[in-house]
Formats: C-alpha cells, sequence, structure tokens
C-alpha cells in the first residue's frame, strides 16, 4: 500500500501486482489517509477491511468491496480544502487528507464486532457487523476534540478490554494519551500521562501471556508496565530514543518487534524473563536465588546465507545485528551472590546429551543481573597451533556440530576442593529445517573432521614444545645476563653457551615460521604455511550438504605433509643443537650469588 489508499495484492513468488482500491457504487468521493485504514478479517482468509471514510469490506481479496458503514468521520468541509494547499499549488500526495479511517480493529473473537477510529476523534464501534455504529469518542475524557486516533487493540485476556492510542502533537500537544475499557467501552479510564513517558504515544500491545504487561511506543522510544499501566518506565536495552510506530508479537518465537520511524525494525527476544519479572510482583532478585535459569527457545542450526548487495559496504553503511548464532540461556545473576565466589573459584558450563554424557564445557564469565550464557551448538573441538601462551587448565573451542535433540546445559562453581550447582536447564537443538543432509553424509563429514583434528593434534603438540623449549631457552638467557656480572673483564666463560643459544634461535625461528608468517612482517606473505593449510583443511570438513571428496582429502594430505616436515624439523633440532646447548647449560659453573651482586 502507498499513499492516499493506494493498494495492491501482491504474488510473492512473481511480483505481479492488482489493483484492489475500492471504489463507492455511486461515485460518492473517497477521503483515504496517507496511511490508510487496512485489516486482515480473522474469520475469513480472503477477508480485508480497508478504510475511506468508510469502512470497506472484502471476501474475495479485494476483487470487490461492500460498504458496511456511514461516513465515520465528522465530515468537516473546513478540513477538507487540500486542494487549495500551499497557496500556490495543490496537494496532489494525499499527505494532507482529512477526516479520514485511520484504524479498522476486527475482534478475533466476535464476528459481528469491529471498532474504528478516524484521524478527526471519532471512535466508533459495531457488534452486528455494520448494521449500526456507535460513537464512543466523546467518552475518552480529557482528550481534545479532532484529535488523531491511530490505533485500537483488544485485549487478549478478556473480550471487553480495549485499548485505544489517541495524539494531538499536529496541535503542539506533546501530551501522550493513551486509554482503556474493560466492559465494551462503557467507561474508560487514561492510563498514561505526561507524568509517566516522554512523548506522544503512537501504539500499545498487552502481553498475551502475563495480562499486566504492556508496551507503549511513543515518539522517544519504547516504555513498558509491570502492573497494567499504574506505573510505566523506559525500555533501554538495544532500543534508543526513536519513534516507535507499532509493536506486534511473533507469538511463536516470543519476539517482540518495533516499527520505528527512520530507524528500521527492532527485535527484543528473551520476553520469557520480563514475564517472569512480572509474575515474580516486579522481584528483581528473583526470590534471592544466586542463579535462575529462564527457559530457553530452541536452537536452531541455520546456515546463513549471505544478503545480497554490497559485501563491504565502507562505513557510509549500517547494518544491525543479528540475533546471533547458537543457543542461548537467558539467566539473571544475584549480585551478592557473584560477589561471593571466591578468587580459587570458576564457573563452568557444562552440556550433557541425553545419554548424561558430556558434550562440551565452557567457562562463562557471568555478570550480575541479566545476562546471556551461550552454547554454539558444536561437541569438543581441538587446540589450534598459536603463539600466545596457553594456560594450564585451558579448554579448545567448539568442534563438530551436535546431532539434533535435547541437551542439558548444567552451570557449576567449582573450587580447588568445593562444587556447587548455580542452575541447569534442558535446551532443544534443532536441524536447519531448510536442508536435510543424510545421516550417512554427518557420519562421514564427522569421520573427516576427526581424521583433521588429529593431524591439527599433531600439529599443535609441536609447537606446543618449541613454546616449552623457548621458555627454557629464556629462563637460561636471563640467568646468564646476571651471571656474566661476577666474572672478570674479558672471562668468556659464558661464550660457548651463548654461540650455541644464538644457532638454536635460529633454528626455532625458522621451525616457527612454518607455522605463521615472520613477527614483525610487512607486506603481503604469499608463502603457504601450516596455520593456512589448517585453515584450509578444516574449511572441507566443517558444513556442506554432501559427503568430504577428492578435495577434502587433498587438503588434509597436504597438512599431513606439512606437519611430517615440522615433526622432522622438531627432531633434528632436539637431537643436534638443542641437545648441544643443554649439555654446555648443564656443565657450566653457575655462580649462586654473582647474579645478585651489582
Amino acid at each position: 500500500m502507498s499513499q492516499g489508499g493506494n493498494v495492491y495484492r501482491i504474488h510473492i513468488p512473481t511480483g505481479a501486482m492488482t489493483f484492489i482500491q475500492p471504489n463507492h457504487p455511486d461515485s460518492t468521493e473517497l477521503r483515504y489517509n496517507w496511511n490508510a485504514a487496512i485489516a486482515a478479517d480473522p474469520f475469513n482468509a480472503e477477508g480485508l477491511y480497508f478504510g475511506s471514510q468508510f469502512v470497506h469490506h472484502s471476501t474475495d481479496r479485494g476483487q470487490s468491496w461492500t460498504i458496511l458503514s456511514p461516513d465515520l468521520t465528522t465530515n468537516d468541509p473546513e478540513k477538507q480544502k487540500q486542494t487549495e494547499s500551499g497557496g500556490l499549488t495543490t496537494d496532489a500526495t494525499n499527505a494532507e487528507n482529512h477526516t479520514t479511517l485511520l484504524c479498522i480493529t476486527p475482534h478475533p473473537k466476535r464476528a459481528q464486532e469491529i471498532w474504528a477510529s478516524s484521524d478527526d476523534g471519532m471512535l466508533h464501534r459495531t457488534v452486528n457487523g455494520g448494521g449500526a455504529w456507535e460513537s464512543l469518542g466523546s467518552r475518552l475524557k480529557g482528550l481534545p476534540e479532532g484529535s488523531w486516533i491511530p490505533q485500537v487493540r483488544i485485549s487478549p485476556h478478556n473480550p471487553d478490554e480495549v485499548y485505544v492510542v489517541a495524539n494531538n502533537y499536529r496541535r503542539n500537544d506533546w501530551a501522550p494519551y493513551l486509554y482503556r475499557t474493560r466492559d465494551g467501552g462503557a467507561k474508560w479510564e487514561r492510563i498514561i500521562d505526561g507524568d509517566d513517558v516522554l512523548g506522544h504515544a503512537q501504539c500499545v500491545l498487552q502481553d498475551p501471556v502475563e495480562p499486566n504487561l504492556l508496551w507503549c511506543g511513543t515518539e522517544q522510544g519504547l516504555w513498558w508496565s509491570y502492573n497494567g499501566g499504574d506505573s510505566w518506565q523506559r525500555w533501554t536495552d538495544g532500543v534508543p530514543a526513536v519513534p516507535v510506530r507499532d509493536i506486534v508479537l511473533q507469538e511463536r518465537e516470543s519476539d517482540l518487534v518495533l516499527g520505528t520511524f527512520g530507524r528500521g525494525v527492532y527485535v527484543i527476544d528473551g520476553l520469557e524473563v520480563v514475564r517472569a519479572y512480572v509474575r515474580a510482583g516486579a522481584d528483581e532478585t528473583f526470590g534471592g536465588a544466586a542463579c535462575t535459569m529462564f527457559p530457553p527457545d530452541p536452537g536452531v542450526m541455520a546456515e546463513w546465507r549471505r544478503p545480497a548487495g554490497e559485501r563491504f559496504p565502507a562505513d557510509g553503511y549500517w547494518s544491525a545485528d543479528n540475533k546471533g548464532r547458537g543457543a542461548r540461556v537467558h539467566c539473571y545473576f544475584n549480585p551478592d551472590s557473584l560477589e561471593a565466589v571466591g578468587k580459587g573459584e570458576a564457573f563452568l558450563l557444562h552440556v550433557l546429551d541425553a545419554g548424561g554424557d558430556t558434550v562440551r564445557t565452557m567457562e562463562p564469565e557471568p555478570e550480575a543481573g541479566m545476562d546471556w550464557m551461550r552454547w554454539d551448538m558444536r561437541g569438543t573441538g581441538t587446540f589450534w597451533p598459536s603463539r600466545r601462551k596457553r594456560d594450564k587448565d585451558a579448554r579448545p573451542g567448539g568442534g563438530f556440530p551436535v546431532e539434533p535433540g535435547t541437551y542439558r546445559m548444567v552451570l557449576e562453581l567449582k573450587g580447588d576442593s568445593t562444587s556447587a550447582i548455580w542452575g541447569e536447564t534442558n535446551v532443544e537443538v534443532m536441524a536447519d529445517p531448510r536442508r536435510s543432509a543424510a545421516s550417512d553424509v554427518r557420519d562421514a563429514q564427522r569421520a573427516h573432521m576427526e581424521e583433521v583434528y588429529g593431524v591439527v593434534n599433531r600439529a599443535d603438540a609441536v609447537f606446543e614444545e618449541l613454546k616449552r623449549m623457548r621458555r627454557a631457552g629464556d629462563a637460561v638467557s636471563d640467568r646468564m645476563s646476571h651471571a656474566k656480572r661476577a666474572l672478570a673483564k674479558g672471562d668468556t666463560t659464558y661464550k660457548p653457551v651463548k654461540t650455541l643459544a644464538d644457532s638454536l634461535d635460529g633454528e626455532w625461528t625458522a621451525l616457527d615460521e612454518r607455522y605463521f608468517t615472520p613477527e614483525g612482517f610487512n607486506g603481503y606473505d604469499a608463502e603457504v604455511r601450516i596455520q593456512d593449510r589448517v585453515w584450509h583443511a578444516m574449511s572441507y570438513a566443517d558444513g556442506g550438504m554432501e559427503a568430504p571428496g577428492a578435495n577434502a582429502q587433498d587438503a588434509l594430505k597436504a597438512l599431513d605433509r606439512a606437519v611430517i616436515a615440522a615433526e622432522q624439523h622438531l627432531e633434528r633440532i632436539r637431537g643436534g643443537v638443542f641437545a648441544e646447548w643443554r649439555t654446555a647449560v648443564e656443565s657450566t659453573d653457575w655462580p649462586v650469588f654473582g647474579e645478585f651482586e651489582e
């Protein structure tokens, strides 16, 4: 739909468009708002409501229309002079159309009940399919005459509970207006005013699970209430002070979707946490437990296709964050409990399969308050060669993707001699429904990955031994530099050790550079090194719809040859210059106090 009621039905596979704007049977001129009222019929899959100054209804997807109402606006001729707009030219865009319908809301449980509101303060309801319409606008106490009423929402909990959003900012009245009735429109209460929120109100939504959880979009952001509108607070987690024009709930995923003016669409997930907060009566500690885990959404092992368009759009292009891969568990960590964690204690997040076997153990670092714990839905991987120092209790990253199924996530606080379970929950792992790799294909992929891991483990073992020998060399060099202070001038006691150390350092550097680009290197490194071959072999092993083929085997063989050469290089160092250097070091008479004398 474009401005002024120009509405089309679109055939999604081809993009073919059919113009379906209603006409009046006696050629009465129809007035359509810039954003004309439109709604699907909840009782007819091909039914549609559309608004001009009348309520139109179609039972055949817009091929034909029936008028269900009289003019439901003030029909004030003084507000219908857009052809005289500007003094020089007429308004040809329909932006200044007035006395039009803004919203049509069919009742989701009562087929004959329909609500309609206008841009000049009118609010109507019919309970007999349009046979008669009751005007309710005058019952909205405190609402200036002629205000816009852009939204009417019916409660999913009480069929007689209705929310009405109104605003009057076009006449410099910036107050928010949000009304509620619980008896079908007989009595109304205003549940928001200027002391509650910033900016005029534009939309409202009542949570379908927790009736006391309300959301309101204003000109300056998103606001929420945990007590049915008695008090309101700004939602600040990821939503800026941007005009929120509409709010809907994706009920299957429990995702809150915000339509904003100028900042695109925002999606808020994790509503189970907010609902738990409401159920707990706004108890921010959830009963004082050290950790409260909330039931997670299923983790979907989805494949992500690169979007069309620029791959590297530079800094002139803004792209929002996606939800992120993996299974996520929303948690509340009690600040007092986290504060009491001792220095020798650490958190371990274990993932167990249906048989109780540990699939993966990770080391989360929870933060006080609301936080996420994530699992990438992979089993235990292997260490890759790295120049960084590896801690004794380091754990490898993720490995091959796990099989779909139910897993249990257990958070443990572990000390040297203590252990406590802080929380645990089940998480469902689902395959990407768009793909169906056969089990024999997955088995072949996993078997090939294990082969790759075996070679990578050997490559890592060589590099870890190289780092260990270098640490020993550094320790001897440090001691020798101090011990030399005790020697007389010209004494060459340590020269043989130094000469061998220099030769050894050259060999170590050569072995290091089999793996990585030389440190301090500038420019393009054209040499293919072991780390490159690891990436190459892993790329064939991880993912895809088919079993690994000849390409994957060739990449693995190339990696294996490079690792064999590194292993042989290490053995030559061990049996050659390293052995000579070690003998020289062990036979040297090191002074006990000389290295400390000044």
